[in-house]
């Protein structure tokens, strides 16, 4: 969450501080000038790589909130600014868990085929592999799911049916897609994790982690000379005036 806040603090410390010339001035801070200090060289990289990689630094610091504070932080927010469509979880759980289903697993996973090709007629996608059907006995359902035209996450099963374990019945179809809560959720996973884009986005999320590295130790070099000079200035400030 601190770096959250903190990629829109640094985004504002390289803004100029005058409008006049804005473009002009603000050019100075997306390039580094060789020339000079260490400590300039330090700061001018520090500066340019947080702006340069900014879109992705926010997108791994909201997406480390989604994995670590999802229920408690994350959806509640998402859910405040976009809607969000949980088939499953609106469904309501049984007053006792369902011990045995009427439909035995080869018709459930019969009738999920049937479901899933029939939403695929009106939707227009289509199916790449099916991955698991699995037994909700808290809610007496069977969940069906696919790897479809409508996923994003790579390799991933994230199109589904659910159908009562009881007689069959159609009780929902999902995708990353329902709703944009759903989509925007899917998509900050994927970039997180890199199941998505294929090797080439996965070389650039690992040379990520090596820019964050770099940032967090550039940006600790200039705190402490920072740091410094305001002690130094301290002590002048005091002599002068016992």
């Amino acid at each position: 969450m601190i770096w959250t806040l903190d990629c829109f603090v640094g985004f504002y410390l390289t803004l100029p501080n005058r409008l006049r010339h804005f473009l002009r001035r603000w050019r100075s801070a997306w390039l580094v000038n060789r020339k000079g200090s260490i400590y300039r060289l330090n700061f001018a990289f520090h500066r340019a790589a947080g702006l340069w990689t900014w879109a992705m630094l926010l997108i791994l610091a909201l997406s480390s909130v989604q994995y670590n504070l999802n229920d408690e932080l994350f959806a509640p927010a998402l859910r405040a600014l976009l809607p969000i469509k949980n088939v499953v979880d609106s469904i309501p759980v049984r007053p006792g868990p369902l011990d045995e289903p009427r439909l035995t697993w080869e018709q459930a996973l019969k009738r999920g085929r049937t479901l899933m090709a029939e939403n695929g007629a009106r939707q227009k996608f289509t199916i790449d592999f099916e991955d698991n059907l699995r037994l909700d006995r808290e809610r007496g359902v069977f969940i069906y799911s696919v790897k479809s035209s409508l996923n994003i996450r790579d390799h991933s099963a994230d199109t589904r049916v659910v159908l009562s374990a009881i007689d069959g019945r159609d009780l929902g179809f999902t995708h990353p897609y329902i709703a944009s809560g759903n989509a925007v959720s899917q998509w900050l996973s994927a970039l997180h994790t890199g199941r998505v884009g294929g090797l080439f986005y996965r070389i650039f999320l690992s040379l990520m982690g090596i820019v964050v590295a770099m940032l967090s130790v550039t940006g600790v070099v200039i705190w402490w000379k920072k740091r410094s000079a305001r002690r130094r200035a301290e002590k002048i400030r005091r002599r002068r005036c016992p």
